[in-house]
């Protein structure tokens, strides 16, 4: 009786669905599965453990938790629905597509790499919380100056460095980009070398443990004078 059935089951599953030659219903059953798995997957999986992480993070004295949280939820969403689309793509028949597997393993790595690099800029407020949580200790308003200038850095690298991996898994070489981007910044630096200089000085000297109230400074004029404060 098992038998029987077992050979009915395989014997629908390898028919082959009306006015689609190459599709079977085994493989577009399983394509329907696998979208049903990633759709209950987000909803109720994914989602009860984000509901019991945000529980738990609320609990805390600290915030960090509860922004690493936010961090991670809604690309943790996207990869779930993202990938199940792709797995269920990827079992249906390619053989009118000679390179549908290759396309769809590039869009693997390509899905992985957008959503570790969004989810990286995404992260930069947690460094920017920390950083004021640091800066904040202190009787400066540094932290003005040097949080949104380490906001602003950290999102230019996440941002190139995605681009050029994206470029990578693509099939490009990103040397050219990245030679132009240099005499771009190269060609930035000259023309505004003073105001960088003003910039890059105004948050160097706060660090520097040697410079404190009272210390004398000489100017470009070799004018020499008293600093009265370190704040800006």
């Amino acid at each position: 009786m098992y038998g029987s059935i077992v050979t009915a089951l395989t014997e629908f599953f390898s028919r082959q669905v009306p006015y689609v030659d190459t599709l079977t219903w085994g493989a577009l059953l399983g394509s329907i599965g696998i979208l049903l798995f990633s759709y209950a997957l987000r909803k109720y999986i994914v989602e009860g453990l984000l509901h019991i992480m945000g529980k738990a993070a609320s609990k805390t004295a600290t915030e960090v938790d509860d922004l690493l949280l936010e961090v991670i939820r809604f690309p943790l969403r996207v990869t779930v629905v993202y990938f199940g689309i792709l797995a269920a793509i990827s079992i249906l028949p390619m053989e009118r597509y000679p390179r549908g597997e290759e396309t769809i393993f590039i869009l693997f790595r390509l899905g992985a790499v957008i959503i570790l690099s969004w989810t990286a800029i995404r992260a930069i407020k947690v460094v920017s919380y920390l950083l004021r949580q640091i800066t904040s200790r202190s009787d400066t308003l540094i932290d003005d100056k040097l949080v949104p200038f380490v906001e602003q850095i950290l999102r230019i690298l996440f941002i190139v460095t995605g681009v050029v991996m994206s470029m990578q898994e693509l099939g490009y070489n990103p040397s050219g980009l990245l030679a132009g981007l240099g005499l771009g910044c190269l060609a930035v630096a000259l023309a505004a070398k003073d105001s960088l200089s003003n910039i890059f000085g105004s948050i160097m000297i706060p660090l520097d443990p040697t410079v404190v109230v009272t210390s004398t400074v000489v100017d470009e004029r070799c004018r020499r004078d008293t600093l009265a404060s370190l704040s800006h």
